[in-house]
């Protein structure tokens, strides 16, 4: 018969999700990147057969965003933030199973000082949305 669970998932995976940043008609000054992302969420799904899931997530969102521009400005920081989804998750065998999963991630609006030349401060913001797209797959160790 169908059920609901609820359960906990923590993961962290490399990144490199960049851009470039620039001013209103003009060649591009600096470069942004995210380096990794994790994350700390629940799920609430349904399982409609003995064999599929399908579930909403949400949760806290961590990632490591870099910076450089052409001025020397540059500067790392952690960044946090929430993020909403949803999935399916399919039994492959009585260990084994397969998912895919769909994250918003909102980081917010972070703002840095900044040096540029060496001497003038600056003052960068930076606000991010992403849209991670997720595949997985997991296998049982020990018990049934």
């Amino acid at each position: 018969a169908p059920s609901f669970l609820l359960g906990a998932e923590v993961d962290a995976s490399l990144a490199s999700i960049d851009g470039d940043l620039g001013f209103e008609n003009s060649d591009k000054t600096g470069v942004g990147e995210y380096d990794w992302l994790a994350s700390a969420k629940l799920r609430a799904g349904w399982a409609a057969t003995d064999n599929f899931l399908l579930y909403a997530t949400g949760g806290l969102a961590l990632a490591g965003f870099d910076y450089e521009d052409q001025f020397g400005c540059e500067f790392t920081q952690s960044r946090d933030g929430w993020l909403a989804g949803g999935g399916a998750e399919v039994k492959i065998s009585s260990r084994a199973s397969i998912k895919a999963e769909y994250n918003f991630i909102n980081l917010g609006d972070e703002s840095q000082p900044c040096t540029a030349f060496g001497i003038l401060p600056v003052h960068t913001e930076a606000d991010a949305d992403l849209h991670v797209i997720k595949f997985g797959f997991n296998y049982l160790l020990g018990g049934q």
